[in-house]
């Protein structure tokens, strides 16, 4: 995203089209926000750095405060709290961190918090109740993977090779068809397997409007 605007801060055809909005067209903004957006990106790259001199990090302490101050007189959040955050103050203290925490790939969460995505969806689905909002995001959560894994095997894409029925049931009977119509109406339905024909049927409790029950 940095390099991007970047690029596009830089190129002729970006500063035009910058040109056309009042604030733009001050002295200095577009070579303020070049400054800044290179000095974002040499900053983004060091601490991925997997070894860091302890002199570079105690002079990050006087460039940390450079590159805040940089931020608030470039780009002024104005929305919300504007840059009164916690996440905008940590920045001072990054330098502190690393001396008492070595490099920041060592605590890196990012890999972590993707892993948070289909709880968070489940989590919009519950009642929202303190009390009741663990227990009913882990059933939703278990209702989305079961109703995945059944969207896959109706559209024939089958997660496992198994055999419907028991152990001790014939084994002349058909296996299941690998491609299912989903033309269901209701929240409930029941399914049986033919044991002579190995065809599969499924009967709904309540057939909404417009779909019919097989």
């Amino acid at each position: 995203m940095l390099l991007c605007l970047l690029s596009a801060i830089n190129c002729g055809k970006g500063q035009k089209l910058l040109a056309t909005r009042p604030k733009w067209r001050e002295f200095g903004v577009i070579e303020d926000w070049i400054v800044l957006l290179e000095r974002l990106l040499e900053w983004k790259s060091w601490p991925n750095s997997p070894k860091m001199l302890k002199t570079d990090v105690l002079q990050a302490k006087t460039k940390h405060r450079c590159i805040v101050c940089l931020m608030r007189r470039v780009a002024a959040r104005q929305a919300g709290m504007g840059l009164k955050l916690m996440k905008f103050h940590r920045i001072l203290h990054m330098a502190d961190a690393i001396l008492n925490f070595r490099v920041p790939l060592e605590c890196d969460t990012g890999v972590d918090k993707s892993h948070h995505i289909p709880a968070k969806a489940a989590s919009q689905l519950t009642q929202r109740d303190l009390a009741k909002v663990e227990e009913q995001t882990a059933e939703r959560l278990l209702e989305m993977e079961l109703l995945g894994v059944a969207q896959a095997e109706t559209e024939g894409n089958w997660l496992c090779d198994c055999q419907p029925g028991h152990d001790d049931d014939n084994n002349n009977m058909a296996k299941l068809p690998r491609k299912l119509p989903s033309c269901l109406g209701g929240s409930v339905y029941h399914t049986e397997i033919n044991g002579q024909t190995g065809r599969l049927s499924m009967v709904a409790d309540r057939a909404e409007h417009g779909k019919r029950s097989i």
